[in-house]
């Protein structure tokens, strides 16, 4: 398990490059925070694609 809490875009994007050797994931402190998005994480029906 790994995951954030209030941590911006990048800080996620450090934990999806560990998604392959996850079982489960909190990824959603991006979504939570009231600032403009980098776009490395696109989050679509409970997938994430990064670059």
């Amino acid at each position: 398990m790994m995951g954030c809490m209030s941590e911006t875009e990048i800080g996620s994007y450090a934990i999806a490059q560990f998604l392959p050797l996850l079982d489960y994931v909190d990824m959603d402190g991006p979504l939570l925070l009231n600032i403009p998005p980098l776009k490395l994480l696109q989050y679509e029906n409970g997938r994430v694609s990064f670059l």
